[in-house]
């Protein structure tokens, strides 16, 4: 089996996940938020004035309970699935939109007559038990003669 055309497929992903200017997971992005958290955490230390520790520091910007629960974990999933999965089932969908197009338009014109009594009367005729039993006795009356009492 030839991988390369995946193994290309995810590197692209992660390319323009990472280094497009535009988005909002480029590593220019992540790492400007990162130095501004963290001189903001550091200021806030220094106007107190506590010691700036770097334990401090991290344990501020990546809280334990934050890092570890199940939200974030879905929040990544959810990241990997919108950049990996939903492009290929999208492109998947949008490169076999051709077949399903042949195969319901351009169908021989003798499939695609009107079907006869050969396929629908055995279908009727099995579900005529399922009506209601009219009664000997009641004759066909025609809808304009009848009376209400």
């Amino acid at each position: 089996m030839d991988f390369t055309a995946g193994f290309s497929f995810f590197f692209g992903q992660i390319g323009r996940l990472l280094f497009s200017l535009g988005s909002h997971f480029s590593l220019t992005s992540l790492g400007a938020a990162l130095v501004f958290s963290t001189l903001f955490f550091a200021w806030q230390r220094l106007k107190r004035g506590r010691k700036i520790h770097l334990r401090t520091l991290w344990r501020a910007l990546f809280p334990r309970h934050i890092v570890t629960s199940k939200s974030n974990q879905a929040d990544i999933g959810y990241l990997f699935f919108n950049v990996f999965v939903f492009g290929v089932v999208f492109g998947w969908a949008v490169l076999s939109y051709q077949s399903i197009t042949n195969g319901t338009l351009y169908v021989p014109q003798k499939a695609r007559e009107p079907l006869k009594g050969e396929l629908i009367d055995p279908l009727i005729n099995a579900a005529k038990h399922l009506l209601p039993k009219r009664p000997a006795e009641i004759a066909d009356i025609p809808v304009a003669e009848r009376s209400e009492a």
